[in-house]
């Protein structure tokens, strides 16, 4: 897929008390008990698989996706971007789409840098839009973002968490909880809700089957709504890259609203 166009962005920046704050402090965590990705049926453009790499340009970067930027060694993912490509690992036809559940992954952060988006978990819905998103910017913090598209119409809030905390290098579980039936959406990092999406409360809502997106990307120094929102991008040099290691992955049916991680 090609990412989303960031033109003119809006943020609601998060104001966070001291439970969150105790959620930064606390990132350098040890990991969750997930169950390794396994790519073992993945190669390129095979939709068949559980999950394919791209393989194509991507409109909000100069640097294309490629798929020789994610490689497993054993039951480790390895994602890197660098000056010939990035990388997008997504769910396709082999992993059923869902709109309830709860989604995890447990994650190594690159060494963050500005104008690139680390994006460690996110859900898509290639016909209708809809969309909820982790990503973190450059070191400015924690975005989390619900997309939706209501009449044709793109109604989204992104909400800014943990304003200038630097995640670079920590291992991170991040969890998306939804249960489409009470209108709610949480998102945890490392087993604790750092924000909910209240349908109640935004007006609108994501109401179709996702599947799970892990990738990294450098915004277009040339696109000015990029640059507002991610900061420049400077470029690679010919040795440089970030890596990103998914130690794990799971989609559980039962993680209601409200309930601990199973």
């Amino acid at each position: 897929m090609l990412p989303k166009s960031y033109l003119g962005i809006v943020f609601a920046i998060g104001v966070l008390g001291a439970t969150a704050q105790t959620v930064a402090a606390d990132t350098a965590s040890k990991g969750c008990v997930l169950p390794p990705l396994d790519l073992s049926g993945m190669h390129v453009f095979n939709y068949k698989a559980p999950w394919n790499a791209s393989e194509w340009a991507n409109s909000g970067s100069k640097i294309p996706w490629r798929f020789n930027h994610v490689r497993q060694d054993g039951e480790i993912v390895t994602l890197r971007l660098d000056a010939q490509g990035a990388p997008q690992l997504q769910a396709v036809q082999g992993t059923k789409a869902e709109l309830d559940g709860l989604w995890e992954t447990d994650v190594t952060m690159p060494e963050l840098r500005e104008g690139v988006v680390v994006a460690p978990l996110w859900l898509y819905d290639q016909s209708t839009k809809d969309e909820i998103d982790f990503e973190f910017v450059g070191r400015r913090g924690l975005d989390v973002s619900m997309h939706a598209w209501p009449g044709g119409n793109h109604i989204y809030k992104t909400v800014r968490l943990f304003a200038g905390t630097d995640f670079s290098n920590r291992r991170l579980c991040l969890g998306i909880r939804s249960e489409a039936t009470s209108g709610k959406v949480e998102m945890l990092l490392d087993g604790k809700v750092v924000y909910t999406w209240n349908k109640s409360d935004l007006g609108f809502f994501v109401s179709h089957q996702m599947r799970p997106f892990i990738e990294m990307w450098a915004a277009d120094p040339s696109n000015s709504g990029l640059v507002g929102w991610t900061g420049e991008f400077t470029g690679f040099k010919l040795d440089e890259s970030m890596l990103m290691t998914v130690h794990g992955y799971r989609y559980s049916s039962d993680g209601k609203i409200g309930s601990t991680t199973p």
